[in-house]
């Protein structure tokens, strides 16, 4: 249902803020639309990060609950993980495992399932020699999740750069270049896949969990690039 809808009640120029009870009652009315006019498909609400962070726009109770099941976006930038963690250390090679487990703790049901829906990296934020390797360790991680439905890797094509208005980041996640080429990282992302196929990772059962308060979260978690960024219990 869209992609990142919710980015449109951060941008302060459209006036578009609503209130949790607003937003909640909204994507469970187009879910069930979505559910009477294709009824047994696969119906989720594409969010990023900022909802599962921030008390904006969807509650992580609906989050958790509305449709088929429950998105996550896991950029170590955009999440802010990178101010707090170095690419190679453990809050970001464990941040799509986190925001799984995160999903988990508001969901209604211990066997709805969870969709890691955007994950990627730059060359900005780490060096490019250690990308395969960060995706690797990374979706191995989260692999260890119960109920988790899959991965989608962002993106599929470097973005010619006669087409502007994107941030430089943007123009080289693609795990193809402009001319088609598979790069090392849609290699390392194939091969990974294909053993995967092979031999499906096992699902860890986690016997401990960390109970926090669902309270005391920022109204904003996103700031202009180069600000700094959401500082929140969550970190």
């Amino acid at each position: 249902m869209g992609n990142e809808v919710g980015v449109l009640q951060k941008i302060d120029t459209l006036n578009n803020s609503v209130s949790q009870d607003e937003a909640d009652n909204w994507a469970t009315a187009m879910l069930s639309h979505c559910e009477d006019v294709c009824p047994g498909k696969f119906h989720v609400n594409g969010v990023d990060h900022t909802h599962w962070f921030a008390d904006l726009g969807f509650s992580r109770q609906n989050l958790g609950q509305a449709g088929s099941a429950t998105v996550v976006h896991c950029y170590a930038y955009w999440t802010g993980a990178l101010d707090h963690y170095r690419y190679d250390q453990v809050g970001n090679l464990h941040l799509a495992e986190y925001m799984v487990e995160l999903a988990h703790a508001y969901q209604a049901s211990d066997r709805r399932a969870v969709w890691v829906r955007e994950v990627g990296t730059s060359s900005e934020w780490m060096p490019e020699t250690y990308i395969s390797q960060y995706a690797t360790t990374l979706l191995e991680n989260a692999a260890t999740c119960q109920n988790l439905w899959g991965f989608t890797w962002w993106c599929s094509h470097d973005i010619d750069p006669a087409m502007k208005g994107f941030l430089s980041l943007e123009y080289t996640l693609g795990v193809f270049d402009q001319q088609n080429r598979v790069k090392p990282l849609g290699k390392t992302l194939s091969a990974l896949a294909e053993q995967w196929r092979k031999n499906p990772p096992a699902a860890l059962s986690r016997s401990t969990a960390l109970v926090i308060p669902d309270k005391g979260f920022s109204k904003r978690a996103t700031w202009p690039i180069g600000a700094s960024r959401n500082n929140t219990w969550t970190w």
